[in-house]
Protein backbone atom coordinates (compact mmCIF):
# COMPACT_ATOMS: atom_id res chain seq x y z
CA UNK A 1 0.00 0.00 0.00
CA UNK A 2 1.23 3.73 -0.81
CA UNK A 3 2.01 6.17 1.55
CA UNK A 4 -0.54 9.35 0.70
CA UNK A 5 0.19 12.99 0.98
CA UNK A 6 -2.36 15.55 1.84
CA UNK A 7 -2.35 19.05 1.25
CA UNK A 8 -4.65 20.96 3.27
CA UNK A 9 -6.45 24.51 1.98
CA UNK A 10 -3.58 26.47 4.69
CA UNK A 11 -0.66 24.80 2.88
CA UNK A 12 0.01 22.52 5.70
CA UNK A 13 1.35 18.45 4.79
CA UNK A 14 0.23 15.56 6.46
CA UNK A 15 1.62 12.18 4.89
CA UNK A 16 -0.40 9.29 5.75
CA UNK A 17 2.57 6.06 5.59
CA UNK A 18 1.14 2.56 5.32
CA UNK A 19 1.46 1.06 8.75
CA UNK A 20 4.44 -1.65 9.53
CA UNK A 21 3.34 -5.23 9.96
CA UNK A 22 4.78 -5.18 13.43
CA UNK A 23 2.43 -2.32 14.04
CA UNK A 24 -0.30 -4.06 12.30
CA UNK A 25 0.24 -6.91 14.41
CA UNK A 26 0.01 -4.42 17.98
CA UNK A 27 -3.06 -3.24 16.49
CA UNK A 28 -4.63 -6.86 16.17
CA UNK A 29 -3.28 -7.97 19.34
CA UNK A 30 -4.55 -5.11 21.67
CA UNK A 31 -8.40 -5.09 19.42
CA UNK A 32 -10.72 -7.09 21.34
CA UNK A 33 -11.57 -9.41 19.15
CA UNK A 34 -8.66 -8.78 16.17
CA UNK A 35 -8.25 -7.46 12.81
CA UNK A 36 -8.27 -9.21 9.35
CA UNK A 37 -7.10 -8.29 6.15
CA UNK A 38 -9.91 -7.62 3.71
CA UNK A 39 -10.01 -8.37 -0.33
CA UNK A 40 -9.30 -5.19 -2.44
CA UNK A 41 -8.23 -3.69 -5.43
CA UNK A 42 -4.35 -4.41 -6.53
CA UNK A 43 -2.07 -1.67 -5.15
CA UNK A 44 -4.49 -1.47 -2.32
CA UNK A 45 -4.74 -3.12 1.65
CA UNK A 46 -7.86 -2.68 3.34
CA UNK A 47 -8.03 -4.07 7.13
CA UNK A 48 -11.55 -5.01 8.78
CA UNK A 49 -11.47 -4.21 12.88
CA UNK A 50 -13.80 -6.93 14.29
CA UNK A 51 -16.83 -6.15 15.88
CA UNK A 52 -17.97 -9.88 15.95
CA UNK A 53 -16.66 -12.87 15.97
CA UNK A 54 -18.92 -16.15 16.26
CA UNK A 55 -21.22 -15.28 19.32
CA UNK A 56 -18.81 -12.97 20.98
CA UNK A 57 -19.21 -9.14 20.09
CA UNK A 58 -17.24 -6.22 20.70
CA UNK A 59 -17.96 -4.06 23.88
CA UNK A 60 -17.67 -0.53 23.87
CA UNK A 61 -17.92 2.46 26.78
CA UNK A 62 -20.81 4.63 25.97
CA UNK A 63 -20.54 8.65 26.68
CA UNK A 64 -24.05 9.10 25.63
CA UNK A 65 -25.16 12.43 25.12
CA UNK A 66 -29.43 14.23 25.05
CA UNK A 67 -31.25 13.00 21.87
CA UNK A 68 -31.55 15.43 18.95
CA UNK A 69 -33.22 16.51 16.12
CA UNK A 70 -31.34 14.70 12.77
CA UNK A 71 -30.60 17.85 11.47
CA UNK A 72 -28.51 19.26 14.91
CA UNK A 73 -27.03 15.35 15.24
CA UNK A 74 -25.64 15.93 11.80
CA UNK A 75 -23.98 18.24 13.14
CA UNK A 76 -23.13 17.29 16.61
CA UNK A 77 -21.83 14.30 14.97
CA UNK A 78 -19.06 16.25 12.74
CA UNK A 79 -18.12 18.10 15.79
CA UNK A 80 -17.39 14.78 17.62
CA UNK A 81 -15.33 13.61 14.46
CA UNK A 82 -13.00 16.51 14.57
CA UNK A 83 -12.91 17.17 18.28
CA UNK A 84 -11.72 13.29 18.75
CA UNK A 85 -9.14 13.45 16.19
CA UNK A 86 -7.65 16.70 17.87
CA UNK A 87 -8.03 15.02 21.28
CA UNK A 88 -6.17 11.61 19.91
CA UNK A 89 -3.45 13.60 18.51
CA UNK A 90 -2.76 15.61 21.65
CA UNK A 91 -3.07 12.38 23.88
CA UNK A 92 -0.41 10.66 21.65
CA UNK A 93 1.85 12.45 22.68
CA UNK A 94 1.72 10.80 26.34
CA UNK A 95 2.59 7.72 24.88
CA UNK A 96 0.93 5.56 27.15
CA UNK A 97 0.69 1.99 26.68
CA UNK A 98 -2.49 0.14 25.21
CA UNK A 99 -4.80 1.01 22.92
CA UNK A 100 -7.79 3.40 22.66
CA UNK A 101 -10.22 4.03 19.73
CA UNK A 102 -12.68 6.52 20.38
CA UNK A 103 -15.91 6.66 17.38
CA UNK A 104 -18.27 8.78 17.11
CA UNK A 105 -21.74 7.02 17.08
CA UNK A 106 -25.30 8.04 15.89
CA UNK A 107 -28.29 5.85 16.67
CA UNK A 108 -31.96 6.53 15.89
CA UNK A 109 -35.07 5.38 18.50
CA UNK A 110 -38.43 4.66 17.68
CA UNK A 111 -39.60 8.49 17.66
CA UNK A 112 -36.64 9.80 15.23
CA UNK A 113 -34.54 11.14 17.60
CA UNK A 114 -31.04 11.10 17.10
CA UNK A 115 -28.95 9.25 19.99
CA UNK A 116 -25.08 10.42 19.39
CA UNK A 117 -21.70 9.97 21.87
CA UNK A 118 -18.32 8.89 21.42
CA UNK A 119 -18.09 5.04 21.90
CA UNK A 120 -14.49 3.35 23.25
CA UNK A 121 -13.14 0.63 22.31
CA UNK A 122 -9.78 -0.33 23.46
CA UNK A 123 -7.13 -3.08 24.26
CA UNK A 124 -4.50 -2.92 27.01
CA UNK A 125 -1.25 -4.70 27.33
CA UNK A 126 -0.29 -6.39 31.23
CA UNK A 127 -0.63 -3.73 33.18
CA UNK A 128 1.69 -2.54 35.85
CA UNK A 129 0.85 0.89 37.35
CA UNK A 130 3.19 2.33 40.49
CA UNK A 131 0.92 4.94 41.06
CA UNK A 132 -1.86 3.65 43.61
CA UNK A 133 -4.20 6.10 42.34
CA UNK A 134 -4.16 5.18 38.83
CA UNK A 135 -4.41 1.26 39.59
CA UNK A 136 -7.66 2.22 41.31
CA UNK A 137 -9.43 3.11 38.10
CA UNK A 138 -10.72 0.05 37.28
CA UNK A 139 -14.57 0.47 37.00
CA UNK A 140 -14.79 -0.42 33.51
CA UNK A 141 -11.49 -3.07 33.66
CA UNK A 142 -13.75 -6.33 34.10
CA UNK A 143 -14.96 -6.15 31.37
CA UNK A 144 -12.59 -3.94 29.00
CA UNK A 145 -9.61 -5.14 30.33
CA UNK A 146 -6.82 -3.99 32.97
CA UNK A 147 -6.08 -0.62 32.75
CA UNK A 148 -8.65 0.28 30.45
CA UNK A 149 -10.23 2.51 32.59
CA UNK A 150 -6.96 4.33 33.62
CA UNK A 151 -6.67 4.76 29.88
CA UNK A 152 -9.81 6.84 29.51
CA UNK A 153 -9.59 8.63 32.08
CA UNK A 154 -6.26 9.85 31.22
CA UNK A 155 -7.89 10.93 27.83
CA UNK A 156 -11.39 12.25 28.63
CA UNK A 157 -9.59 15.49 30.27
CA UNK A 158 -8.18 16.33 27.00
CA UNK A 159 -10.66 15.66 25.27
CA UNK A 160 -12.89 18.39 27.25
CA UNK A 161 -9.85 20.93 26.78
CA UNK A 162 -9.96 20.74 23.14
CA UNK A 163 -13.31 20.99 22.88
CA UNK A 164 -12.85 24.46 25.18
CA UNK A 165 -9.81 25.74 23.63
CA UNK A 166 -10.64 25.56 20.15
CA UNK A 167 -14.57 26.15 20.12
CA UNK A 168 -15.95 22.46 19.19
CA UNK A 169 -19.19 22.04 21.21
CA UNK A 170 -19.30 18.97 23.67
CA UNK A 171 -22.58 18.49 24.27
CA UNK A 172 -23.01 17.73 28.09
CA UNK A 173 -23.09 13.78 28.28
CA UNK A 174 -25.91 11.74 30.09
CA UNK A 175 -24.52 8.57 30.69
CA UNK A 176 -21.73 6.15 30.82
CA UNK A 177 -21.93 3.02 30.33
CA UNK A 178 -21.20 -0.50 28.53
CA UNK A 179 -22.52 -1.46 25.08
CA UNK A 180 -22.37 -4.24 22.32
CA UNK A 181 -21.81 -2.89 18.98
CA UNK A 182 -25.28 -3.77 17.97
CA UNK A 183 -26.57 -1.23 20.53
CA UNK A 184 -24.65 1.29 18.79
CA UNK A 185 -25.93 2.22 15.72
CA UNK A 186 -23.60 3.65 12.79
CA UNK A 187 -19.75 3.75 14.26
CA UNK A 188 -17.07 6.22 12.82
CA UNK A 189 -13.71 5.06 12.35
CA UNK A 190 -10.95 7.90 12.27
CA UNK A 191 -8.07 7.18 14.54
CA UNK A 192 -6.87 5.04 17.36
CA UNK A 193 -3.63 5.48 19.22
CA UNK A 194 -1.44 2.57 19.74
CA UNK A 195 1.38 2.89 22.46
CA UNK A 196 1.55 6.45 22.11
CA UNK A 197 1.04 6.29 17.87
CA UNK A 198 -1.47 7.76 16.06
CA UNK A 199 -3.04 5.73 13.01
CA UNK A 200 -5.38 6.61 10.75
CA UNK A 201 -8.54 4.77 9.55
CA UNK A 202 -9.98 6.50 7.05
CA UNK A 203 -10.36 4.27 3.84
CA UNK A 204 -11.07 8.08 2.29
CA UNK A 205 -8.60 10.66 2.41
CA UNK A 206 -8.43 13.91 0.80
CA UNK A 207 -7.68 17.50 1.15
CA UNK A 208 -11.71 18.07 1.58
CA UNK A 209 -11.55 16.58 4.84
CA UNK A 210 -11.32 19.37 7.56
CA UNK A 211 -9.58 16.79 9.82
CA UNK A 212 -6.16 16.98 8.25
CA UNK A 213 -5.99 20.63 8.54
CA UNK A 214 -7.23 20.76 12.50
CA UNK A 215 -4.51 18.26 13.37
CA UNK A 216 -2.11 19.50 11.28
CA UNK A 217 -2.27 23.27 12.26
CA UNK A 218 -3.69 22.73 16.25
CA UNK A 219 -1.16 19.67 17.13
CA UNK A 220 1.65 20.38 14.88
CA UNK A 221 1.12 16.68 12.96
CA UNK A 222 2.58 15.76 9.78
CA UNK A 223 2.76 12.46 9.81
CA UNK A 224 0.28 9.47 10.85
CA UNK A 225 0.34 5.28 10.26
CA UNK A 226 -2.16 4.63 7.97
CA UNK A 227 -4.35 1.52 8.20
CA UNK A 228 -7.72 2.08 6.15
CA UNK A 229 -10.36 0.17 8.18
CA UNK A 230 -13.80 -1.10 8.20
CA UNK A 231 -16.14 -2.58 10.76
CA UNK A 232 -16.20 -6.27 9.77
CA UNK A 233 -18.70 -9.29 11.55
CA UNK A 234 -18.05 -12.89 11.08
CA UNK A 235 -20.74 -14.57 12.97
CA UNK A 236 -19.93 -17.96 11.88
CA UNK A 237 -16.51 -18.28 13.01
CA UNK A 238 -15.99 -18.74 16.58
Amino acid sequence: MDDITVTTPRGGVVRLRSAPEHLIERVRELLPLGLEVLPSNPGTTAFGIVMQRGSKEAVALRQKTIEFSPEHAAILSKTHTMLVAIALAKFAKAALPGLLMPCPYFRINERNRIETGIAFFGGMPDFNSSNEDLRQRTVFDDVMGHGFTDLWCQFTPILMACSQEYKLSLQRFIDLDLRYRSRLGSIEFGFLVVDGQIVALKTSVGPQDPVWAAINTFCGIDEVWHLPSIPFADPEVE
